[in-house]
């Protein structure tokens, strides 16, 4: 035997009879109602309700052309178990120090990152250690003089001539240094010493010129008197010419280091 009746959406549902009392699912609306105890069977006929004793004849032929609604196999009887609801943990407030070290975490943990060293460029090497040739030869026709008069030995040599070997020295020291480490900061040492140079030889040309014949001329050049001013200004523009080609070369290789770590 099988009960009939309907939700309360209205679904018509059928349930064997021995559901009586239980509760149950609509399959369409998923609403929960309850088998009535008393209701329709296949083999016999129980009181009907108010709202179908209303109901014309039209109206239960039409419904009996409906299809009867089939509970699928979801439709079973609701054990109704008590819900417990578990309460919530309240939210562990986290003080702000503690914030901050885990959106930024310390130097410690963060991936170290490559370090780039520079190297320099080994054309502007090579043409360094060739211009350091070059400026050491320039050196050594300074000397020139020197080796003219034969004052090899600095201890009876002329005030001039001790100070042409001590300038000649120092050039020497820092063109062996920049030939060691070629750089454009040693390349602009040497420049700043080759002008200091210069100066030197150009005060000496003028000191020279300006020195009359009958007068003493200073660091005791009476024996060079003649050729002093002439020789010095032929140092004084070679000298300029080493110091131009350096501080060239110097600025040519900063501009370029400076573009290639951009």
């Amino acid at each position: 035997m099988t009960i009939r009746f309907q939700c309360p959406a209205g679904h018509r549902l059928s349930v064997p009879d021995d559901w009586r009392g239980k509760r149950i699912r609509c399959a369409q609306c998923k609403a929960t109602v309850s088998v009535p105890s008393k209701g329709r069977s296949r083999r016999g006929k129980t009181p009907s309700t108010d709202s179908s004793r209303r109901e014309g004849r039209r109206d239960r032929k039409r419904r009996k052309r409906q299809q009867e609604s089939v509970l699928p196999p979801e439709s079973v009887p609701v054990e109704q178990k008590p819900v417990v609801k578990e309460p919530s943990p309240a939210k562990e407030k986290i003080p702000a120090r503690k914030v901050a070290e885990v959106k930024s975490p310390p130097a410690a943990a963060r991936p170290a990152r490559p370090m780039t060293v520079y190297q320099a460029d080994e054309g502007h090497v090579v043409t360094a250690r060739w211009l350091a040739g070059l400026l050491a030869l320039v050196v050594l026709f300074s000397l020139a003089p020197v080796a003219a008069k034969m004052h090899f030995d600095l201890e009876t040599a002329p005030g001039w001539a001790r100070v042409v070997v001590l300038i000649a020295g120092l050039q020497f020291a820092y063109l062996a240094w920049m030939a060691n480490r070629p750089d454009w900061s040693s390349l602009w040492v040497v420049m700043i010493v080759f002008a200091g140079v210069s100066t030197l030889y150009g005060a000496a040309m003028a000191v020279a010129f300006a020195t009359l014949p009958h007068e003493p001329i200073l660091l005791g050049m009476e024996g060079v008197r003649q050729s002093a001013g002439s020789w010095c200004g032929a140092i004084l523009l070679v000298m300029a010419l080493a110091t131009y080609l350096a501080g060239r070369m110097a600025v040519r290789w900063h501009r370029s280091a400076e573009l290639e770590s951009q």
